[in-house]
């Protein structure tokens, strides 16, 4: 069986892809820990190395003998990015609640209500610019969204996200026994886009990337 030696004569750094991990070449080709066979850095089995004739090592080049500085990195998380997710959702949603602001502001540019003169006593009709109560409130709730969607890549904000969601839907649920039946279909549709938000802001606190190490 030929030796795997570095050309200063030192042990073969090799690395065991089951704990991911480089340790210097012992008397075992397989790891000690897990059994896993070992591997060069270029990828070979270091079994099928050392049972290989010594004329067929001459061409393995000079850095499968040389130990890189960091741990191999485990394999990248291949799924949905539920963090991206997340923050568009709370983008689109945003998007959304700014436009029908915007939208309403438009549509009614001044609201007039009854009010009692403290004076007199009598009912008088006051008149509120609504359109620009809308377009700063739409402003407003821009500016919220947009530290939300900023600040979705930390765990605690879209677990405070969740909590929202949560107590939105279920003061949907409890004002659904006095309203007409189209706010009762409306509701029930809200409530089920938030059962869907929960759950991708769920996935994102579970589901990790798995990050190289450096």
């Amino acid at each position: 069986m030929a030796t795997l030696v570095n050309g200063n004569g030192s042990a073969v750094s090799v690395c065991c892809p089951g704990c991911w991990a480089w340790s210097d070449l012992g008397n075992s080709t397989t790891c000690k820990k897990c059994g896993t066979p070992l591997i060069l850095a270029d990828g070979r089995r270091v079994e099928d190395l050392t049972n290989a004739p010594a004329a067929e090592l001459a061409g393995t080049p000079t850095y499968a003998f040389k130990r890189p500085n960091q741990m191999l990195a485990a394999p990248a998380y291949q799924g949905p990015s539920w963090i991206a997710i997340t923050r568009w959702i709370t983008i689109g949603y945003g998007a959304l609640s700014v436009l029908g602001l915007l939208l309403l502001g438009l549509l009614v540019q001044n609201a007039s209500f009854p009010v009692v003169n403290p004076a007199t006593g009598r009912l008088i009709t006051e008149t509120i610019p609504f359109g620009l109560i809308m377009l700063i409130a739409a402003v407003l709730g821009g500016l919220i969204f947009t530290v939300f969607a900023l600040l979705t890549k930390y765990p605690l904000m879209r677990l405070i996200i969740m909590v929202l969601t949560l107590v939105g839907a279920f003061g949907t649920l409890t004002r659904l026994g006095g309203e007409s039946p189209e706010a009762i279909a409306g509701s029930i549709v809200s409530v089920f886009l938030d059962a869907g938000f929960v759950f991708v802001l769920l996935m994102s606190l579970l589901v990790q990337p798995v990050k190289s190490v450096r």
